[in-house]
């Protein structure tokens, strides 16, 4: 099955957020990077950022730690610097990926019920949303402070599909990384992979339908 196939045989459809419908790298790398600076630390490089940010701004802060060989015990105050900064422009340079809104208005149209399910803190995810102008379109934002767990563990998309009204049979994840793939899996829902976001995950890797890289030809795919 083609993933314009996918996309039509399911009436729920669940987004990841960073590297999935926007690409917010260059933001969360300046903001961890001014976190650093304000510690008295150097800065680190992007790819860094976007090899450990699906694990949410506190698994990038820990990673910064050790690829600058500083005590780990710094951890939770350049996490809590790291989040300060980026709450302050979230958006200043992130942008929703071409052809975002053109799908999100087709599906809507179809009528899709639509989600996010991020690692985001909820009110970071809202406020990404609302400054690319894409939180019209979901009414159910699901982040890392909305359960007990994060992705991988299959509890947020299990618990997305509860306040859509959903079956998981009836879902379908648009995500791009080993977390996103493994949460769908995990909740029986088939995963729609986007390879032009920051995750790299093997063809092997069970539940992933289907793969694409352009949202615009995907759109032209639906017809």
């Amino acid at each position: 099955m083609t993933a314009a196939r996918l996309l039509q045989a399911r009436s729920t459809v669940v987004f990841d957020l960073d590297g999935t419908l926007v690409d917010t790298l260059p933001d969360l790398v300046r903001a961890l990077n001014e976190a650093l600076r304000e510690l008295g630390a150097a800065p680190v490089p992007a790819s860094l950022v976007r090899r450990s940010l699906h694990g949410g701004l506190e698994a990038s802060a820990a990673e910064a730690l050790r690829y600058l060989a500083l005590d780990p015990r710094a951890a939770e105050p350049l996490a809590l610097a790291y989040t300060r900064h980026y709450a302050r422009a979230p958006v200043h340079d992130s942008r929703p990926y071409a052809g975002v809104p053109e799908l999100l208005d087709r599906l809507a149209h179809d009528g899709a019920r639509l989600a996010v399910c991020t690692n985001k803190p909820r009110v970071q995810a809202r406020a990404v949303l609302e400054a690319t102008g894409l939180a019209t379109y979901f009414p159910v934002v699901v982040g890392a402070d909305s359960c007990a767990s994060r992705k991988p563990d299959p509890e947020p998309v299990r618990y997305t599909l509860a306040r859509v009204g959903s079956a998981p049979r009836e879902a379908l994840m648009v995500g791009d990384s080993l977390a996103d793939v493994r949460s769908a899996h995990g909740a029986g829902v088939a995963c729609l992979l986007h390879v032009a976001g920051y995750g790299e995950v093997p063809c092997t890797e069970p539940g992933v339908f289907e793969r694409f890289g352009s949202y615009r030809q995907l759109l032209e795919s639906l017809g």
